[in-house]
Protein backbone atom coordinates (compact mmCIF):
# COMPACT_ATOMS: atom_id res chain seq x y z
CA UNK A 1 0.00 0.00 0.00
CA UNK A 2 1.24 3.56 -0.69
CA UNK A 3 1.28 6.33 1.71
CA UNK A 4 0.02 9.37 0.64
CA UNK A 5 2.93 12.24 0.45
CA UNK A 6 1.87 15.46 2.53
CA UNK A 7 -0.13 17.67 0.99
CA UNK A 8 0.67 21.46 2.01
CA UNK A 9 -1.94 24.30 0.99
CA UNK A 10 -2.11 27.73 1.39
CA UNK A 11 -4.50 29.08 4.04
CA UNK A 12 -6.24 32.42 4.56
CA UNK A 13 -4.92 34.18 7.74
CA UNK A 14 -6.90 33.64 10.86
CA UNK A 15 -9.07 30.52 9.19
CA UNK A 16 -6.98 28.20 11.73
CA UNK A 17 -8.50 29.82 14.43
CA UNK A 18 -12.49 29.59 12.94
CA UNK A 19 -14.03 25.91 15.14
CA UNK A 20 -17.65 24.86 14.64
CA UNK A 21 -19.03 25.37 17.62
CA UNK A 22 -16.37 26.85 19.25
CA UNK A 23 -17.76 29.81 22.02
CA UNK A 24 -15.95 30.05 24.59
CA UNK A 25 -11.82 30.90 23.95
CA UNK A 26 -9.95 30.49 27.33
CA UNK A 27 -7.79 33.45 28.07
CA UNK A 28 -4.33 31.80 27.36
CA UNK A 29 -5.87 30.87 23.99
CA UNK A 30 -6.39 34.51 23.36
CA UNK A 31 -3.26 35.68 24.29
CA UNK A 32 -1.90 33.58 21.75
CA UNK A 33 -3.90 34.46 19.36
CA UNK A 34 -3.62 38.14 19.90
CA UNK A 35 0.70 37.58 20.22
CA UNK A 36 0.66 35.62 16.88
CA UNK A 37 -1.64 38.79 15.44
CA UNK A 38 0.96 40.96 16.64
CA UNK A 39 4.11 39.61 15.59
CA UNK A 40 2.45 39.06 12.01
CA UNK A 41 1.79 42.89 12.02
CA UNK A 42 5.14 43.78 13.36
CA UNK A 43 6.65 41.23 10.38
CA UNK A 44 4.64 42.94 7.23
CA UNK A 45 4.78 46.16 8.55
CA UNK A 46 7.92 47.01 10.50
CA UNK A 47 10.00 44.48 8.28
CA UNK A 48 8.06 44.31 5.28
CA UNK A 49 8.49 41.02 5.20
CA UNK A 50 5.64 38.60 3.35
CA UNK A 51 3.73 35.96 5.30
CA UNK A 52 1.38 33.21 4.78
CA UNK A 53 -0.36 30.70 6.81
CA UNK A 54 -0.77 26.79 5.36
CA UNK A 55 -2.68 23.41 6.31
CA UNK A 56 -0.67 20.45 6.15
CA UNK A 57 -2.87 17.21 5.52
CA UNK A 58 -0.42 14.69 6.59
CA UNK A 59 -2.58 11.41 5.78
CA UNK A 60 -6.39 9.79 4.20
CA UNK A 61 -8.93 10.87 6.25
CA UNK A 62 -8.71 14.25 8.19
CA UNK A 63 -5.99 13.96 9.80
CA UNK A 64 -4.24 17.59 8.76
CA UNK A 65 -1.82 20.14 10.38
CA UNK A 66 -2.52 24.01 10.86
CA UNK A 67 0.70 26.43 10.15
CA UNK A 68 -0.64 29.50 11.67
CA UNK A 69 2.17 31.61 10.30
CA UNK A 70 4.98 31.39 7.90
CA UNK A 71 7.80 34.22 7.36
CA UNK A 72 8.00 34.24 3.46
CA UNK A 73 11.23 36.48 3.49
CA UNK A 74 13.05 34.69 6.11
CA UNK A 75 11.77 31.42 5.64
CA UNK A 76 10.41 30.83 8.84
CA UNK A 77 8.08 28.53 10.90
CA UNK A 78 6.93 30.55 13.43
CA UNK A 79 5.01 28.84 16.30
CA UNK A 80 3.46 31.12 19.26
CA UNK A 81 3.79 30.28 23.08
CA UNK A 82 1.65 31.56 25.70
CA UNK A 83 4.73 31.48 28.15
CA UNK A 84 8.09 32.18 28.37
CA UNK A 85 9.55 29.40 31.17
CA UNK A 86 9.39 25.62 30.72
CA UNK A 87 6.40 23.82 31.14
CA UNK A 88 3.94 22.07 29.01
CA UNK A 89 3.85 25.20 26.69
CA UNK A 90 6.97 24.92 25.51
CA UNK A 91 7.26 21.68 25.31
CA UNK A 92 4.01 21.36 23.33
CA UNK A 93 5.61 24.58 20.82
CA UNK A 94 8.90 22.57 20.26
CA UNK A 95 7.09 19.20 19.11
CA UNK A 96 5.29 21.43 16.78
CA UNK A 97 8.03 23.21 15.26
CA UNK A 98 9.81 19.76 14.76
CA UNK A 99 6.74 17.90 13.73
CA UNK A 100 6.06 20.93 11.17
CA UNK A 101 9.68 22.00 9.51
CA UNK A 102 9.39 18.25 7.99
CA UNK A 103 7.17 18.96 5.23
CA UNK A 104 8.94 22.11 4.05
CA UNK A 105 11.77 21.80 1.21
CA UNK A 106 14.09 23.72 1.80
CA UNK A 107 14.17 22.72 5.63
CA UNK A 108 12.84 26.63 7.23
CA UNK A 109 14.00 27.78 10.08
CA UNK A 110 12.18 27.36 13.36
CA UNK A 111 10.56 30.71 15.45
CA UNK A 112 9.14 30.60 18.95
CA UNK A 113 7.44 33.72 19.84
CA UNK A 114 7.28 33.85 23.65
CA UNK A 115 5.23 36.03 25.69
CA UNK A 116 8.37 37.78 27.17
CA UNK A 117 12.36 36.95 27.76
CA UNK A 118 12.76 33.50 28.15
CA UNK A 119 14.70 32.25 31.28
CA UNK A 120 18.42 31.44 30.83
CA UNK A 121 17.79 27.53 30.56
CA UNK A 122 14.69 28.17 28.43
CA UNK A 123 16.85 29.78 25.74
CA UNK A 124 19.47 27.01 25.82
CA UNK A 125 16.95 24.32 25.76
CA UNK A 126 15.83 25.95 22.08
CA UNK A 127 18.85 26.58 21.50
CA UNK A 128 19.77 23.24 22.18
CA UNK A 129 16.56 22.42 19.47
CA UNK A 130 18.12 24.88 16.91
CA UNK A 131 14.92 27.03 17.73
CA UNK A 132 14.76 30.87 17.85
CA UNK A 133 12.95 32.83 20.18
CA UNK A 134 11.53 36.33 20.45
CA UNK A 135 9.70 38.07 22.60
CA UNK A 136 7.81 41.20 22.63
CA UNK A 137 9.23 45.02 24.12
CA UNK A 138 7.56 47.74 25.49
CA UNK A 139 7.71 49.67 22.57
CA UNK A 140 5.37 47.01 20.44
CA UNK A 141 8.49 45.80 18.56
CA UNK A 142 10.16 42.09 19.11
CA UNK A 143 13.45 41.08 20.51
CA UNK A 144 15.24 38.25 19.50
CA UNK A 145 17.49 36.75 21.67
CA UNK A 146 20.87 34.53 20.96
CA UNK A 147 21.04 31.35 20.07
CA UNK A 148 23.90 29.92 21.30
CA UNK A 149 23.64 26.07 22.81
CA UNK A 150 25.46 25.39 26.04
CA UNK A 151 29.04 23.62 25.88
CA UNK A 152 28.12 20.38 26.58
CA UNK A 153 28.69 19.42 30.36
CA UNK A 154 28.02 22.93 31.31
Amino acid sequence: MNAMQPIVTPTPWGTHWDFPGDTAVSPAEERRRHLLSCYRDHLSTALDHETASYTISVSEGSETLAVELFDITSNEIVVVCPAHSRGDDIAYAIGALLDLVRFFTPAPNKLLVATGEPYEDTRQLLASCDITVCWPTDDGSFRRGALTPPEPGA
